[in-house]
């Protein structure tokens, strides 16, 4: 069994299906279950699902403590995030954030690869007609495009050296994107687990 995403699984409420799902299957069998995020939700499947897992994370010490010996762990000495990474963040009304954003890209866009998370389609798409309208070349990803055109608007971002991506949580798990500079989140998240 490979359950891919299990966090967003068990957050979009397939708990009980998939725990039905898990009671149908072989004793004896493979499983492995990939999250981006540790839940309580995540540690009560695998401890239902799975036998003697290899945890991977960054993390290791949140997993040395919540797992007991019968468990193998994977790199036990400290990884940390990329170098040099810095975080902040400006507090700022919500009436003001596309005043924020398009001084921040003007200021940033000649030589940056940007990408800016923003929660809804349609202001991810509303967000990108102004910035074009305003001279502030963008792409935008967001789950009401075709799967072609995000495959297509994807490449494309990946292979600039700068440029602007506006984008939903769509372009947040999973993609490969070098050479980014800043990283916006416009929006609080949705979900206060990722």
């Amino acid at each position: 069994m490979v359950l891919d995403e299990a966090d967003l699984t068990l957050q979009h409420g397939f708990e009980v299906e998939l725990n039905e799902i898990i009671k149908l299957l072989p004793e004896k069998r493979q499983t492995a279950l990939f999250s981006a995020t540790q839940t309580k939700k995540i540690e009560d499947l695998s401890r239902v699902s799975l036998s003697k897992p290899i945890c991977i994370g960054i993390d290791v010490e949140y997993y040395l403590n919540d797992y007991d010996q019968d468990h193998d762990i994977i790199n036990q000495e400290t990884l940390k995030t990329v170098k040099g990474l810095e975080q902040g963040f400006i507090s700022a009304k919500f009436e003001n954030r596309f005043r924020f954003i398009y001084s921040f890209l003007k200021k940033n866009i000649s030589n940056k690869k940007i990408m800016v998370f923003i929660n809804s389609c349609s202001c991810a798409q509303y967000f990108s007609n102004m910035l074009n309208f305003l001279s502030v070349e963008n792409a935008v990803i967001h789950g009401k495009l075709k799967q072609a055109k995000r495959t297509q608007v994807m490449h494309s971002f990946r292979t600039k050296d700068r440029g602007v991506l506006l984008c939903t949580d769509v372009a947040s798990r999973g993609l490969d994107i070098p050479s980014v500079d800043f990283i916006l989140q416009l929006d609080a998240p949705l979900s206060i687990d990722k």
